[in-house]
């Protein structure tokens, strides 16, 4: 629905849950068609990604993840006759110039620990600029080529 409404002028739809009629959005993207990058791990989302996506980011998951997870997606790519750029398998994590031994870091650290699949440590990217810059190799070894980084920082 939403691929429709974002290049047509006024849609009619019929679906099983959902009946449109002269439905239209403003202002409409310029991109067309508009990138559709999807996130998540599951088989549901992997089959979504090949389905429907134009690029997959990584949230939460370490570079071994990734690699599993754009394998997969290429897999499935296979099945539905789609292709998605190689260059548009991505991931985002937390960074911190700085400690390992910095608070805002113990408290993110924490937080992934929560969500219990990965050791933050391999998702986390602490330290210098060559430590940070050493995460993003292992991702892109992985098979990600963009990257939204995130900084952990207090409010001060």
């Amino acid at each position: 629905i939403c691929s429709l409404l974002w290049s047509e002028d006024s849609v009619d739809y019929e679906g099983e849950h959902f009946q449109y009629r002269g439905v239209t959005i403003a202002p409409k993207p310029l991109q067309q068609p508009l990138p559709l990058w999807i996130g998540g791990s599951s088989d549901a989302a992997i089959r979504r990604t090949a389905r429907i996506g134009t690029g997959w980011l990584a949230g939460t998951q370490a570079p071994h993840e990734v690699a599993r997870v754009v394998s997969s997606i290429k897999l499935a790519l296979q099945e539905t006759g789609r292709t998605i750029d190689e260059d548009h398998y991505g991931a985002g994590f937390p960074y911190r110039f700085g400690s390992w031994d910095d608070e805002i870091v113990g408290r993110t650290a924490a937080a992934y620990a929560r969500l219990g699949d990965t050791d933050p440590e391999s998702i986390l990217a602490v330290g210098d600029a060559s430590a940070i810059a050493s995460r993003c190799a292992e991702f892109v070894t992985a098979g990600a080529s963009k990257f939204v980084l995130r900084p952990m920082a207090t409010s001060d």
